[in-house]
């Protein structure tokens, strides 16, 4: 699926059904309030979370938000690795800059979805299909000259950096629920926020991998861990308040989603 800036769906309830499939959400919502819209402001996607090989058939998608000026966007979903690849080459020639990727774990293979912006910025970089360590040792390559603005974890790791100051960002790898929520209240206490978090699976317990940056002021609420009807409760609580989900997770604990989400004051 490929989603340009005209195409781009603006649903005016949506964040209020956080968790349905993508399926579902099409079903729920009557057809009157499918359209296609351009923010202006901002831009919202259909973010997939959790691959329909990996849910039993039964794919797990979020309408995120992304703050953009009117401009042309790609977001595609499923692709192979060299597909992947092979695009994100092409799209950065041509003056994209990556925004989300991620990988799952499917029948045909790994299998990539991501977002593009057509937008000027600071250099950038992406690396995908990473083991932990290649992650890490990636990351303390780019150094404090770079800031990491994506990292993903659901199936194998993924990331983005652009140049910039990475000095104050904190980089959490592969931690328990416990020990993230540890270390999450420790960093907020230092002025710290959750730019990502990616949530994944040791087989048997959710994992949590995360971006921590300094604070902008901008207000915001993070949760990770929640099934699917805290999301969605989690997700009309926030709508309500003004909030708009910035970025979510997703990973299937044996039978069961568990989702992450960040959300900001707009």
């Amino acid at each position: 699926m490929t989603i340009t800036r005209r195409r781009t769906l603006g649903f005016a309830s949506a964040f209020a059904l956080i968790g349905a499939t993508e399926g579902g959400l099409a079903a729920v919502l009557p057809k009157k309030t499918l359209r296609f819209r351009n923010l202006q402001s901002a831009q919202s996607f259909m973010l997939l979370l959790i691959h329909h090989d990996e849910g039993g058939n039964t794919p797990h998608s979020a309408p995120i938000w992304i703050p953009s000026s009117d401009t042309a966007w790609y977001a595609v979903d499923t692709m192979s690795a060299g597909l992947y690849a092979s695009n994100n080459k092409s799209y950065k020639k041509r003056g994209y800059r990556l925004e989300r990727v991620s990988a799952f774990k499917t029948k045909e293979g790994a299998r990539y979805a991501a977002i593009w912006e057509l937008a000027s910025g600071p250099e950038w970089h992406s690396r995908h299909g990473m083991i932990q360590a290649e992650f890490e040792q990636a990351h303390s390559q780019y150094g404090k000259n770079w800031r990491m603005t994506h990292v993903n974890a659901h199936r194998d790791f993924a990331a983005i950096w652009e140049k910039g100051d990475g000095s104050a960002q904190q980089v959490l790898v592969s931690l328990s629920a416990s020990d993230f929520q540890t270390q999450m209240a420790q960093l907020t206490s230092q002025g710290l926020r959750p730019l990502r978090i990616s949530t994944s699976s040791d087989g048997h317990a959710p994992r949590f991998t995360a971006i921590f940056e300094k604070t902008d002021g901008t207000e915001w609420q993070a949760q990770p861990a929640m099934n699917e009807s805290q999301f969605a409760h989690m997700s009309t609580t926030m709508s309500q308040r003004g909030f708009k989900l910035v970025d979510a997770s997703g990973v299937m604990l044996g039978k069961k989603p568990s989702f992450s989400g960040i959300w900001e004051k707009v």
